[in-house]
């Protein structure tokens, strides 16, 4: 039987995986909307690149996470134990 956290899990991955993709078909659109948040994080981060490519990582990051077996199955958690 399928448990309610199983279904919880792939509804929330398959929402992750639907706005990355999303995400990274509009990045042009998206990055003057983005820029209030990455302007300050490059500056402390001390790296230059473009908005538009941290909006690109961003729902990389977004697409590829879903599919990581730890955080996919709840064991998370032991990464940092």
């Amino acid at each position: 039987m399928i448990g309610t956290r199983t279904i919880a899990r792939s509804l929330l991955a398959s929402a992750f995986v639907v706005l990355g993709a999303k995400s990274l078909r509009r990045s042009d659109q998206l990055a003057p909307v983005a820029e209030p948040v990455t302007d300050p994080i490059t500056e402390v981060a001390g790296i230059e690149t473009s908005t538009e490519k941290l909006v690109q990582l961003n729902a990389g990051v977004q697409i590829a996470v879903p599919w990581c077996p730890d955080i996919r199955t709840g064991q998370c958690h032991q990464l940092w134990h």
